[in-house]
């Protein structure tokens, strides 16, 4: 037997709020869930599992169009595949992260030199 979960139970189990979950689903990142009778969203195990894997890619500063693709793969292709296309991803991530540490000391460098000379005239 399939448990079907409400958007609640799967915002509760994954610890994304129901309304980040409504967004996912409008984005295209999570498919339509199925209906009950009275309407209401009802969620299978590989909804939690989509969730988890869309929840930890937003952690690692993955974007929408990004987050959307890994989902398809995850769904879509081998494990090696998606692990290959991953890794693709992640070493991306890794080479813009540095990008933005080089920046940030640069604007470090920045700052400080303003302070030195606003402390100089003031």
């Amino acid at each position: 037997m399939v448990t079907r979960l409400t958007i609640g139970q799967l915002a509760r189990l994954t610890g994304v709020a129901p309304k980040t979950i409504r967004f996912y689903e409008d984005e295209g990142i999570l498919p339509a869930p199925q209906r009950s009778e009275s309407r209401y969203r009802l969620y299978s195990e590989i909804d939690v599992r989509r969730l988890e894997l869309i929840r930890r890619a937003r952690l690692l500063d993955m974007t929408l169009p990004e987050v959307r693709e890994l989902v398809e793969r995850a769904s879509s292709t081998t494990c090696d595949e998606f692990q290959g296309r991953f890794l693709e991803v992640v070493r991306l991530k890794l080479e813009e992260v540095d990008r933005r540490i080089t920046d940030l000391r640069h604007l470090k460098g920045d700052l400080q030199r303003l302070e030195a000379h606003l402390m100089e005239v003031g």
